[in-house]
Order: structure tokens, then C-alpha cells, then sequence
């Protein structure tokens, strides 16, 4: 082979290396990490659907991982109120645990006026460190103050009826493995934070006009709680990120990004926040630290649309709580075959 025949074989070469580079970038996130795996929702194993009545969807989603059980929360809506209840199950069937708590002041459970919505609806964890399920709503539906509530696996205590004020209805709750307790946090309200015996303020509010609601999940892999939603009210703006960093939440701005709040987990299985449930698609979304992205598939069955989200650190499987008509399901994030 002659030197220019060399030549040109070796340009040829050299820019199907940069094309392949370039392909691979482009499939890359800039920062490195690998492009998202297809993930799919399906119907967990033996789980029994759950037939319901009205028009019901569950508000709060909590596995209890010291009883390994998962716990829902219904909100029926008839024609003159919006009863809220509880359903747990381990795995095979569903058990009532009637209504949610009841303060000394007021009844959460019921809600009456002509379908009038009267409370914000309940806010549950799970609390690892304690080994019990926190429960956030208000106390009376003319106050609109928070009461706090533990679930032991056998009954619900009251633990403090003070400390939260004003409970917004946009506000989100989850746990905290780096500050080792519950913070509860919304668009234009104080971030609290809960270790068992008080709630003290530990930031603001990750947006300072209210908005419409918004999620949390603890970021493990990054040690940093983060916030998504909180769209200001009567505008078309996007929804918005925040990460809590000591006494400060700060923004984080991402080239794409879901076009609305919705159910949200960290799986530490896959290292990232999850969020889905955000469309009629029922598309699912990814965070990273620095991004979001959107999988490829990672969408429900047909019919089914996601509406809560947790961990099962038992089985080590993300969880959510799918609703279609006449019935919901519990279903697991997993990897395409």
C-alpha cells in the first residue's frame, strides 16, 4: 500500500472513531454518568388488586419496613363528603384500618358540606430510626393546623398537636437518612423537620409563593433532599427543582425536565430520584443530581394511571400504588427483559 493510500485509510479511520465518539456522547450525559436503562411498571406478584368504590385515589404510600407492610391512604368522594381511610397489606391481601386518626379536636376521617374539601388529606413516612410511620394532617377543618400522628403496626398516637401551624395543603413529606428524622416542606411554608418529639424549622420554603404541589425525596447517592413542583399559581410557568443544602434550598435548572409534579421515590437499587405519574402516558422520569431524564419505556399498563410511590427496602423494589377503573394495584419498578 502506497504512503498516500495509507494516508487516506488512516483519515477514514480516524473520523469513524469520532463519529462512534460522538455517538456515544450524545447518549451519554454530559457529566458521565450512564444513559438511563428501560424500565418498566408492572403488577407485583400475588398481590391482590384492591376493588373500590366511588371515585377514590390514595393520597400517601408508606412501606413499613419494620413490619413489612405496605400502607395507603383512600380518599372516597361521595356527594356530601370526602371520607378518608386506611388500607395495609403484606403482600397478599388488603386490610382496613378504618378511618385516619382523630384529634381531640376534630375528625379527619370526615368531611361534610356537598363534596367540599375540607382537609388537606394526610401526609405519611416511614421513620427507619424509630421504627414507625409518621402521619401529618390537620387537626380541624377550620383551623387547618397540623397534628402529628406515630403508627406502631397496632395503633395510631397522637404526638403533638403544635409546631406545624397552617398545614398547606401543597405541602410533601418524606425522611431524611442525613438528618435522621421526617421533614415536611412546601411551596411558601417553613421546612420542618421531625426527630421524634418536635418539629423545629431547619430552612424556608424551597419556593416563596405558593404554588400548586410539589414532591420530596431524599437523594442518598447525593445526600441531598430534593424538592420538584410548586408551579405559582395562575401562571404557566414550569415546574421548578430544589436541593436543600444546610439552611438553603437551591435552585437547580435542567435542560428537560417532566411538565409536572407527581409521585416520587429514591431507588437506591438504580442510584436515582424516580418521579412518574406526570401525564396520561404515564412517562417516567429520572434524577440525577444534575439532570432529568426521561427512560427509555418506563411506562404503566395500559389504563393505569400512578398516583403514590415507596421503597420497599425488604425486598429491595421501588413500589407504587396504580389506580384504573374499579380498582388499584400495587406495582414494581423494574428493568426491561
Amino acid at each position: 500500500m502506497s504512503s498516500r493510500h495509507r494516508a487516506v485509510v488512516a483519515r477514514t479511520v480516524s473520523a469513524a472513531v469520532v463519529a462512534i465518539g460522538s455517538a456515544l456522547a450524545g447518549a451519554m450525559p454530559s457529566h458521565g454518568a450512564p444513559a438511563p436503562v428501560a424500565h418498566t411498571w408492572v403488577e407485583q406478584p400475588g398481590q391482590e388488586v384492591l376493588r373500590t368504590h366511588y371515585l377514590q385515589a390514595p393520597t400517601a404510600m408508606a412501606y413499613d419496613a419494620a413490619r413489612g407492610a405496605t400502607m395507603v391512604e383512600l380518599a372516597s368522594v361521595n356527594p356530601h363528603s370526602v371520607d378518608l381511610e386506611l388500607r395495609e397489606s403484606a403482600g397478599v391481601g388488603w386490610k382496613a384500618l378504618g378511618p385516619v386518626p382523630n384529634s381531640a379536636e376534630g375528625t379527619m376521617g370526615e368531611c361534610g358540606g356537598g363534596g367540599f374539601v375540607c382537609s388537606t388529606g394526610y401526609l405519611f413516612t416511614y421513620d427507619p430510626t424509630r421504627g414507625v410511620i409518621v402521619g401529618v394532617g390537620t387537626c380541624t377543618y377550620i383551623t387547618q393546623t397540623g397534628c402529628t400522628w406515630t403508627w406502631d403496626g397496632h395503633a395510631w398516637t397522637l404526638v403533638s398537636s403544635s409546631g406545624i401551624g397552617q398545614l398547606s395543603p401543597e405541602s410533601a413529606m418524606t425522611y431524611d437518612d442525613g438528618l435522621g428524622g421526617v421533614v415536611l416542606a412546601g411551596s411558601g411554608a417553613p421546612t420542618l423537620l421531625w426527630t421524634g418529639s418536635a418539629w423545629t424549622t431547619i430552612a424556608g420554603p424551597p419556593m416563596r409563593d405558593f404554588g400548586y404541589g410539589g414532591n420530596l425525596a431524599y437523594d442518598r447517592a447525593r445526600h441531598e433532599l430534593v424538592f420538584f413542583g410548586g408551579q405559582p399559581w395562575g401562571t404557566s410557568l414550569p415546574p421548578q427543582t430544589w436541593v436543600l443544602h444546610g439552611s438553603a434550598w437551591v435552585r437547580r435548572f435542567s435542560a428537560a425536565q417532566p411538565p409536572a409534579t407527581g409521585p416520587m421515590a429514591y431507588d437506591p437499587t438504580e442510584g436515582l430520584v424516580i418521579l412518574s405519574g406526570v401525564d396520561r402516558a404515564g412517562s417516567t422520569w429520572t434524577w440525577d443530581g444534575t439532570a432529568w431524564r426521561r427512560p427509555p419505556a418506563g411506562r404503566l399498563s395500559a389504563g393505569y394511571h400512578l398516583e403514590a410511590m415507596a421503597f420497599d427496602a425488604t425486598h429491595g423494589v421501588l413500589l407504587g400504588f396504580a389506580g384504573a377503573r374499579g380498582g388499584h394495584a400495587v406495582v414494581r419498578y423494574q428493568p426491561l427483559p
